[in-house]
């Protein structure tokens, strides 16, 4: 397969934007009163800069022959709540993987190496969320040891 897995670095901007295009749409098309249009240039290069100076969070790429196929993007974030207890936890924020290579273990290769990430900064837990007509995503996360631990609920008024 010869995938290489690594960090983003300034280079990969114009790869890693024409795949946020790809997952934006695919939002935008089934929820257009809740995503915006895509454009390709939803997300502009200081949006990038947060993964270049914060040990919070990851941006990782999958590069096969000098063309960015993949991305997961990963935070650790501080939970808190008047009756949780304090802890830090992982949460992948975006994955996707360019259409026309999906379904050959990058997205698999890409959440492990977000997951070895997490353990290597003494994460315990990770957090995503999935909306429901997703059921691509849905299956691959089920499929790879998550279960789901509560609903999100939303009420048009």
């Amino acid at each position: 397969m010869n995938i290489i897995i690594r960090k983003y670095n300034e280079t990969d901007y114009n790869n890693v934007i024409r795949l946020y295009f790809q997952i934006d749409n695919q939002h935008y098309k089934i929820l257009p009163d809740e995503f915006r249009e895509p454009t390709r240039i939803n997300r502009d290069k200081a949006y990038f800069e947060v993964f270049n100076n914060s040990e919070d969070s990851e941006l990782i790429v999958a590069e096969k022959n000098n063309l960015i196929v993949g991305l997961i993007e990963v935070y650790i974030k501080r939970n808190s709540t008047i009756v949780s207890n304090p802890a830090k936890i992982g949460y992948i924020y975006a994955i996707v993987v360019d259409e026309k290579h999906r379904n050959k273990g990058i997205g698999k290769s890409l959440l492990s190496n977000a997951l070895e990430w997490l353990k290597l900064n003494d994460i315990k837990k990770v957090d995503l969320r999935v909306y429901d007509f997703n059921h691509d995503a849905l299956s691959f996360f089920k499929s790879n040891g998550f279960n789901i631990q509560s609903y999100f609920l939303t009420n048009k008024l």
